[in-house]
C-alpha cells in the first residue's frame, strides 16, 4: 500500500493514561514533515524495562538517540510508519533501527510521549511484575 501504517512489537503493551496512544500518535502524524512516528514511555512509567533510554526529543517531537541519557524515552514497541521507509530494504528480517538511524539523520523519525504505563514482557521472567502493574494500575 502507499499509506503509513502501523507496526506493533508482540511483546511490549500499555494502560493508556488520560489519552488512547495510538490514536494520539495518528493525530500527531504529519505527512509532510515524518516518515516514521515511534511510540515512547517514561521509564519511570515502565515495567520489566531493563535497559537505558533510547531517545531524546527536541520540541517539534523530532528524535535523536538518547543511549541512556537523562531525560530520554524508551521505544515503547509501536509506530507509524510510511510504506516510502522501506523501499530498497533488506527482503530478510531486519532490525527497525537502520531505518530510525538513517530517518534521524534526514530529521524525519518523530516520537509520542505516551501518558500511560508502558509494559515490557520479553520473558517469562516478566510475568508476574507485568501482572502486578496491571492490578496496580485497575486494569484487571
Amino acid at each position: 500500500g502507499s499509506k503509513p501504517f502501523y507496526i506493533l512489537n508482540a511483546d511490549t503493551f500499555w494502560l493508556d493514561g488520560a489519552s488512547a496512544a495510538l490514536p494520539a500518535m495518528a493525530k500527531a502524524w504529519n505527512d509532510a514533515t515524518m516518515d516514521m512516528i515511534l511510540l515512547l514511555a517514561d521509564p519511570a512509567h515502565a515495567t520489566g524495562h531493563t535497559g537505558g533510554t533510547d531517545f531524546l526529543t527536541d520540541a517539534d517531537g523530532r528524535l535523536t538517540r538518547a543511549r541512556g541519557a537523562a531525560g530520554g524515552h524508551v521505544y515503547a514497541g509501536a509506530a507509524i510508519i510510511h510504506p516510502r521507509v522501506l523501499a530498497g530494504a533488506p527482503a530478510e528480517p531486519h532490525s527497525l533501527n537502520i531505518h530510525f538511524d538513517r530517518l534521524i539523520a534526514e530529521g524525519r523519525l518523530f516520537g509520542h510521549v505516551m501518558d500511560g504505563h508502558w509494559i515490557t514482557v520479553g520473558t517469562p521472567d516478566a510475568i508476574a511484575p507485568a501482572e502486578k502493574a496491571i492490578r496496580r494500575h485497575g486494569q484487571a
